[in-house]
Formats: structure tokens, sequence, C-alpha cells
């Protein structure tokens, strides 16, 4: 969503370096769970400019990955909400730890370290947009 001028502004640049990686390296895709969650929250934010063209151009050169979810299991769900972790974001949890890579990109304060502690447990490591512009 950064990338789209849509969350917090210092994080806008490498969101968009990361948009334009994600379209331009061969093998690199975006993650969406196949109940149309995660496509459902683009289209409800992402409604003109770079962000709607650049998932268009996704679709139409098949760079995004379906990925049938499983949700994480319970002891991890407790952990997440213990850690205040906000339920509304489980489809990212979900969506993220039923891909090979188990890496979310996300500058949501929501991601704190307790939270990402309890997402070791599912081998799911929590990036920003640079980090993850360094993944080979």
């Amino acid at each position: 969503m950064s990338g789209s001028t849509l969350g917090a502004l210092e994080h806008s640049e490498a969101s968009l370096n990361l948009l334009k990686a994600i379209e331009a390296r061969s093998g690199w895709a975006l993650a969406m769970d196949t109940k149309g969650r995660i496509r459902h929250q683009y289209e409800e934010k992402i409604k003109h400019g770079f962000g709607k063209d650049w998932l268009r151009r996704l679709a139409t050169t098949n760079r995004i990955l379906f990925i049938k979810c499983q949700n994480v299991d319970k002891g991890t769900r407790t952990a997440l909400k213990e850690a205040h972790f906000d339920t509304e974001d489980f489809k990212y949890v979900d969506t993220a730890a039923s891909t090979s890579s188990k890496k979310l990109v996300s500058h949501d304060p929501d991601y704190s370290p307790k939270v990402r502690k309890a997402l070791k447990r599912i081998s799911v490591s929590v990036l920003s947009a640079a980090e993850g512009l360094q993944i080979d």
C-alpha cells in the first residue's frame, strides 16, 4: 500500500522500488489467497494511479500467485492474539505462511517485536520494503 502512497510517507520510496522490483525480477510474484481476502483489500484501498496499474500489469503477466492458504496453527494464533496482533491481518499471515518464501512485507506497526517472535514459530519473517529489495 505504501508504494501507492497509501501508507506512511517515509516508506513510499522504498515501497515503490519494491513494487517495481516485483514486476521486473524473474521469479518474483505477488502472493494472494485463493479466498480473495487480500485481493479485496487491494481493490478497496487502491482505486487509481500507479498501484492500480501495477496490479493490472501483474495480473496480465501472470505475476500474481494465488495461494491456497491454511490457517496457522492454534498455538501461533493464540501467541499472536496475546501479542495484540490485529486479527484482521491474519489473512496476510496465513498467506505468507503458505508460500515457499514465508516472507511478509509490511511497515504496519502491528508487527511488533512480540508479533514477529510469534511468527518465527511458523518461520514467517516480516520485512520492510527496503529489506525486501535485498532478497535475491
